[in-house]
């Protein structure tokens, strides 16, 4: 089943996610400070539009990436726990990233996730988009309930990585690059569309914009700003951390530029 309505703004400065009773709950950000208004539109490709056509040429091609050392990835990303997720940007950011040493930063992380869990959650239930191994039939190497739009693994990659720019701006193409591969890993796997994916990379931007506008949050990335400054710096010295350049994946945000040699790590 596939819901495409536009979003639509029903008063202005507020959308309809939040106006129709779509309200955050629990210990995040957004539902502490009362906030109502994300201006968040966004929409499934129609059934027979070109994106979704796309999405469904893209599914059939990356079956035959079972069993690959691709695929093997997917499986991990999929079982990463958060602490593991943020772990895996050490290279992107020359940083040794661990729970133990960023305590400030998995906090403010932990209410950033909950607020994007519940946004990404609203919004499948708003759309109520079938997953694409269910859609159209074919191996996935995870079977996840619920909806395919938008992804929430992809949604916590993209969160993650825009706040790791916070604090390494410098490392800004290298760290997209690698959310970028963590939400591909969703199209490998089967369980969500490109389109699915796609979406986060914007979603997250305009879910931190307004996190940043909270004095809550500002208070938190302050605390976590310090210890990120005393992080033990990896040697950035012939560093190659993307063993899977995303490849279906388009780019919102900034030019990849991918040498011939780094895109023959990809396995088709």
């Amino acid at each position: 089943m596939r819901k495409t309505g536009k979003l639509t703004l029903t008063v202005i400065g507020c959308s309809i996610l939040f106006c129709s009773g779509y309200y955050m709950s629990g210990g995040g950000y957004l539902n502490r400070y009362g906030e109502q208004r994300m201006l968040l539109d966004i929409t499934p490709p129609p059934a027979g539009s070109v994106e979704q056509k796309r999405d469904e040429k893209v599914f059939l091609h990356t079956r035959s990436y079972k069993d690959s050392a691709r695929w093997k990835q997917a499986i991990s990303d999929a079982r990463a726990t958060p602490a593991e997720l943020v772990q895996g940007f050490s290279c992107a950011t020359a940083r040794r990233l661990t729970s133990e040493n960023m305590p400030d930063f998995f906090k403010l992380f932990a209410k950033m996730s909950e607020d994007s869990e519940k946004l990404v959650r609203k919004s499948k239930k708003l759309f109520e988009v079938t997953r694409p191994y269910v859609a159209y039939g074919g191996v996935s190497c995870t079977k996840p309930s619920g909806y395919d739009y938008p992804s929430g693994h992809a949604m916590e990659g993209w969160t993650a990585a825009r706040l790791l720019v916070e604090f390494f701006p410098e490392h800004r193409a290298a760290i997209f690059a690698h959310a970028r591969s963590i939400a591909e890993s969703r199209v490998i796997c089967g369980v969500h569309s490109v389109s699915a994916v796609e979406v986060d990379e914007d979603y997250s931007e305009k879910l931190v914009d307004r996190l940043k506008k909270l004095p809550a949050f500002q208070n938190d990335l302050s605390a976590a700003r310090s210890e990120m400054e005393k992080l033990e710096k990896l040697p950035e010295t012939n560093r190659q951390c993307e063993k899977f350049p995303a490849e279906y994946v388009k780019p919102f945000s900034i030019e990849m530029s991918l040498s011939q040699e780094f895109r023959s790590n990809v396995v088709r």
